[in-house]
């Protein structure tokens, strides 16, 4: 395979194409979220953190489902705990269960 070494872009560098309209809104908070903290740290976002947050901002628009909690973050490929971590805030009243919702009474399992 042919490897080229290259920098891992600071933050998703432009917007992309979302598959699913249900998912524009999530790109968009990745996208936000990775330019509001490279630009709180001075030398912009760590390599590893870039990485991290461009993958997610990927799989979120390429994503065949709609992710609406921070558990359907999670489970798209090349997204980490760190990554559920600072976008939690974004899915209003989430959690980090796993699993859909059955019921939208408090207290009550599917």
């Amino acid at each position: 395979p042919n490897r080229t070494t290259r920098m891992a872009p600071s933050v998703p560098k432009k917007k992309r194409k979302v598959n699913l309209p249900e998912n524009e809104e999530v790109a968009a908070r990745i996208f936000d979220k990775s330019r509001s903290i490279a630009s709180q740290q001075p030398g912009g976002l760590p390599e590893h953190q870039a990485r991290a947050l461009s993958a997610a901002y990927s799989g979120v628009c390429t994503a065949k489902e709609p992710v609406r909690t921070a558990g359907d973050l999670a489970r798209l490929k090349g997204v980490g705990g760190w990554v559920v971590d600072v976008m939690k805030d974004c899915f209003p009243g989430s959690s980090l269960d796993l699993s859909p919702p059955r019921s939208n009474t408090p207290g009550e399992t599917g």
